[in-house]
C-alpha cells in the first residue's frame, strides 16, 4: 500500500513539471492571412475567415486587431513564447479591407513600467478604523 502512494505521488510530482502549451488569443495562421485580398473582401468576409477580432482601434474603427501567441509553460515559470503574432486590418468607411500589417517578434518592443506612485485622493485607513469601522454603520442605515 505503502509503495503504491509512493509512486502515485511521484508519477504526478513527475508529471507537474511536465511543459503545458498555451495559446492565447487568437493566433491567425500564415495561410489565412495570405487568403485575404485587399480591395476585395469585407469586414463579414474576413469575420468568417479570421473569426471576431481581438481588438478594434480606439480611434478609428475601421482597425481590427487580431492578436495571439503561443508556446510552453512549465509550473509557475514565465512562459517560453514560441510564436508571437499581432495581425492589424484596415478597412474603409465601406467595410472593404484595404491594407493588412504583420507585426512578428522583430517589431516587438519591451516597454518597463513606471515605478512612481500617484497619491490617490482620501486618506489611508489606520488599523483602528479597518478593524472597527463598520460597528455603528448599520444602525445609522436603519435609522434612515
Amino acid at each position: 500500500m505503502f509503495k503504491k502512494n509512493t509512486i502515485a505521488f511521484l508519477f504526478l510530482t513527475i508529471s507537474a513539471c511536465a511543459p503545458n502549451i498555451i495559446q492565447h488569443g487568437n493566433l491567425v495562421s500564415e495561410d489565412k492571412i495570405a487568403y485575404l485580398k485587399t480591395d476585395y473582401h469585407t469586414k463579414d468576409d474576413v469575420v468568417e475567415i479570421l473569426g471576431p477580432p481581438s481588438s478594434f482601434g480606439l480611434v478609428d474603427k475601421n482597425k481590427w486587431y487580431y492578436i495571439g501567441r503561443s508556446g510552453e509553460q512549465i509550473a509557475f515559470f514565465a512562459p517560453d513564447i514560441e510564436r508571437e503574432v499581432v495581425l492589424r486590418l484596415d478597412f474603409n468607411d465601406e467595410g472593404t479591407l484595404q491594407q493588412v500589417t504583420v507585426f512578428k517578434d522583430e517589431a516587438r518592443e519591451e516597454i518597463s513600467p513606471n515605478k512612481k506612485k500617484t497619491k490617490a485622493g482620501g486618506h489611508d485607513l489606520g488599523i483602528f478604523e479597518q478593524v472597527f469601522g463598520n460597528f455603528g454603520r448599520r444602525y445609522q442605515q436603519e435609522k434612515k
